[in-house]
This record gives structure tokens, C-alpha cells and sequence, in this order.
């Protein structure tokens, strides 16, 4: 059974979350319908997404502020909770999505073109015998 995704009153300001000073633990301000800002010891602020799916709690982080600002985050937050209302946990999205990322990435760094610019003469055998393998 999927809740209706009602509507937030929303209560954080621009200027509360400016006056908003570090304390001796992080402290959340909360914006509403899961949405908060937290305030680490540091001083940074962080906006976050805490939800319940499956029975269980989970915390998406949504990006720093001043660069997400607080209609960005709100923005990011209906989004969040949109894909969590199709029963995907947004969480678990991100780690996904940075795994196929790396894995792109990872695939994308071989030996192969060091292999290639090296001259004939030469023929790179010292990459072989380094450990190094053609993908």
C-alpha cells in the first residue's frame, strides 16, 4: 500500500539556517516531511532526507549548504520522496549508481594505449614484466 504523498509546510528560513551556529554535536533543523538540515560541530550544514522503508529507517544526503539552497533542496526532497513513494529507496539508488560509475571508470583505465605509444624497439616488455596485463 503506497501513502499519498501529502503537503509540507515547510518552516526553515534563509536566515535561521544562517544564524544557526555549531553546537558540541551535530543538531538537525528540521524543514518538514523528513527533510533537515543538519548543523555538524565543524559549522558545515548538510541537508538530509530521513524515511522509513521496509520497516526500516534510512538517511539520504542531499548536498551542503549554501551550494544546495534551501528551494533546491526542497526541490531534491520531492524527488526523493516521489521515487520512495515507487518503493525505491533512494539511499540505495545513489550507492548503485556510484558502483556503476566506478565500474565504468575502472574499465575505462588499462594499460592498453601506455602499450600502444610505446616504440617497436622497445616493444614495452618491462610492463609485462611488471605484472602489468592487456584487457
Amino acid at each position: 500500500m503506497v501513502q499519498s504523498i501529502r503537503a509540507i509546510n515547510y518552516k526553515l528560513t534563509d536566515k535561521a539556517i544562517q544564524a544557526a551556529k555549531p553546537k558540541d554535536k551535530p543538531f538537525p533543523m528540521t524543514d518538514g516531511g523528513g527533510l533537515f538540515l543538519e548543523v555538524l560541530t565543524s559549522g558545515s550544514k548538510v541537508w538530509r532526507y530521513a524515511y522509513m522503508v521496509g520497516g526500516k529507517r534510512g538517511k539520504a544526503t542531499i548536498g551542503a549548504y549554501p551550494t544546495i539552497t534551501v528551494k533546491a533542496a526542497r526541490d531534491a526532497h520531492e524527488v526523493l520522496r516521489k521515487s520512495l513513494a515507487t518503493g525505491t529507496d533512494p539511499a540505495r539508488q545513489r550507492r548503485i549508481e556510484k558502483l556503476k560509475a566506478a565500474s565504468v571508470i575502472a574499465q575505462a583505465q588499462t594499460f592498453e594505449p601506455i602499450f600502444l605509444s610505446c616504440p617497436p624497439a622497445k616493444s614495452c616488455k618491462w610492463l609485462f614484466q611488471k605484472g602489468f596485463r592487456l584487457v
